[in-house]
């Protein structure tokens, strides 16, 4: 907390911020952001809603699967167990939120999910992992096409995409590590659209590649 994640995701392209987590007030720079109550709020939205967006942000990812999770319980009782999800209600948690992020993308929209970090002691190393309950971490980290953490150190934060032995992370644009720039600047302005588009020019570059190297081996395969 207080590491600045929602005035970043604020720094995309044209974002529209869902705010599960009801602190986007604190942010710099606010953009449009929706206070969301109920799952029942955003479970509708419909591709006219989100017109004059490129980027949906969902603040917390955590809040948002408590949200989602508190609908699955009162629509279907028997989906919960003393008042939490059962076996069956997670895996009803994972399909409409898999849904979800796979509706909002299909409108065209960048998604990026915002997540508290805890600290958990492994023998002696201390790893850092999701904040977010239950299996739902696993779905978060197999459905993120990228992953990164907020650090600091010598006084300034920096983006971290690259997994390590004592922390998570996803970084197929082989960023690696990048300085996140002071609030006041102009950089900082766009700073998430342009992580967004380095990103995506890179996993476009992979693809097309990719593709060259299937029609190779068809070819060969072929002959």
């Amino acid at each position: 907390p207080g590491l600045g994640k929602t005035s970043l995701a604020f720094t995309a392209s044209r974002p529209l911020l869902l705010d599960f987590d009801k602190g986007a007030y604190r942010a710099v720079d606010r953009k449009d952001v929706v206070q969301v109550e109920t799952w029942a709020d955003v479970a509708n939205m419909r591709a006219a809603d989100l017109e004059g967006y490129d980027t949906i942000v969902i603040d917390t990812v955590g809040k948002a699967l408590d949200a989602l999770g508190a609908d699955i319980i009162a629509n279907n009782a028997r989906l919960s167990y003393g008042g939490a999800l059962n076996q069956q209600g997670w895996g009803q948690l994972g399909v409409r939120f898999s849904a979800f992020l796979k509706l909002l993308r299909g409108f065209g929209k960048d998604v990026v999910l915002l997540s508290h970090m805890d600290e958990k002691l492994d023998g002696d190393a201390i790893k850092e992992r999701l904040k977010i309950q239950g299996g739902s971490k696993d779905l978060v980290l197999t459905d993120s096409d990228v992953i990164a953490r907020i650090s600091v150190f010598n006084k300034e934060r920096h983006l971290m995409f690259s997994p390590t032995e004592t922390a998570f992370g996803k970084d197929p644009a082989g960023i690696v590590q990048m300085a996140i720039p002071e609030a006041t600047t102009e950089a900082f302005k766009t700073c998430l659209g342009a992580v967004l588009a380095r990103i995506k020019a890179q996993l476009n570059a992979l693809s097309e590649e990719q593709i060259a190297r299937k029609a190779e081996a068809d070819w060969f395969a072929a002959k």
